[in-house]
């Protein structure tokens, strides 16, 4: 999807895009949004976050997949952790901090 310059982080990606069937035009995957205990309706395919530590990062990268862009966002703004989205209809979103960093080179 897209070329990221990083130095000195750790990047760790959550998705939904390889591991799911659908059944009567429902989407399965296996990220659970534990508060309904189905599949995350976050309208996302895919997270990646960027950061000081991996570990950090993938603890993060379930919760903000499961509460979407707009709240996810919001959660990282904290941190000072960077993410890219892409959402259902394959558009890639990135936090501010990204934006001199990465290159969409999808055709």
């Amino acid at each position: 999807m897209g070329k990221l310059q990083i130095t000195n982080c750790s990047l760790v990606a959550s998705g939904s895009y390889e591991k799911y069937f659908i059944r009567d035009g429902i989407r399965y995957h296996h990220i659970i949004d534990p508060r309904t205990g189905s599949p995350a309706c976050s309208k996302l395919l895919g997270v990646t976050l960027i950061g000081d530590s991996a570990m950090e990062l993938d603890a993060l990268s379930t919760a903000v997949f499961i509460l979407g862009i707009q709240k996810g966002v919001q959660l990282l703004e904290k941190s000072g952790i960077e993410a890219v989205f892409i959402d259902e209809s394959f558009d890639v979103f990135t936090t501010p901090g990204l934006r001199e960093n990465f290159k969409l080179i999808r055709t």
